[in-house]
């Protein structure tokens, strides 16, 4: 008698089905440019944009209620008589916004351009740190 080994599983087509389904959602989420990484601490937000072949003193980086924008532009330079056969960077003008956690201590944002990434630096404000709140108790024996 004939065992067959192969069973036919529909979960695994449907789990197969929505694997190729988020890969396209996050490929296409992840062709934003400039890409960032975004870390967050107790107090603090870091986002390290990659940047490279963008001129720092052309980039506008603006802090406002609760988000940050970022806006610049990127140009392939071609000399006369040159012309491109390729491009795979991106290039032109973009911007990007992020909506924060919370509200930011501007006085202490800090930004800083280095080897093509740019690195913000954002304090969570005083007033929103977090504070232990002690309850009160009338009567309990």
């Amino acid at each position: 008698m004939y065992k067959n080994k192969f069973v036919l599983d529909p979960w695994s087509s449907l789990d197969k089905i929505f694997n190729n389904f988020n890969h396209s959602l996050s490929t296409r989420e992840g062709d934003q440019y400039p890409k960032v990484h975004t870390i967050k601490g107790e107090n603090e937000l870091t986002l390290s944009f990659e940047l490279p072949g963008v001129d720092p003193e052309k980039v506008e980086l603006t802090y406002k209620e609760d988000s940050l924008n970022l806006k610049a532009e990127r140009k392939i330079l071609v000399e006369d008589g040159q012309k491109i056969l390729r491009s795979e960077r991106p290039q032109g003008r973009f911007e990007r916004n992020f909506i924060l956690p919370f509200k930011v201590d501007e006085d202490k944002v800090k930004a800083q351009y280095k080897d093509g990434i740019l690195t913000v630096k954002l304090q969570k404000e005083a007033a929103q740190a977090s504070k232990k709140i002690s309850i009160q108790t009338q009567g309990v024996a």
